[in-house]
């Protein structure tokens, strides 16, 4: 699977093989911006021997957050990795 990763200012292409992927996790979060609090989707992407997940949130993906997660349960049904909803 590879993914866009935001290091700063910089994007950089992260690829993690399939037998890496630990669990997805489809969940909610609650992001400032200037003096409002939006609520946005998330989908946060367990890696086998990495602490903290790749986090893919509604209002930064280019793509329409629906077609991620359907590409994502499409990934998950094909390699068996476990889901949260």
């Amino acid at each position: 699977m590879m993914l866009q990763v935001a290091n700063g200012k910089q994007l950089t292409d992260q690829k993690i093989p399939s037998d890496k992927i630990a669990q997805f996790k489809f969940s909610q979060a609650t992001v400032k911006k200037w003096f409002l609090s939006k609520t946005v989707q998330q989908i946060e992407i367990y890696q086998k021997g990495r602490s903290e997940p790749f986090v893919l949130r509604s209002d930064k993906t280019k793509l329409p957050y629906e077609t991620a997660k359907e590409t994502i349960l499409q990934f998950a049904e094909k390699y068996e990795v476990p889901v949260e909803k």
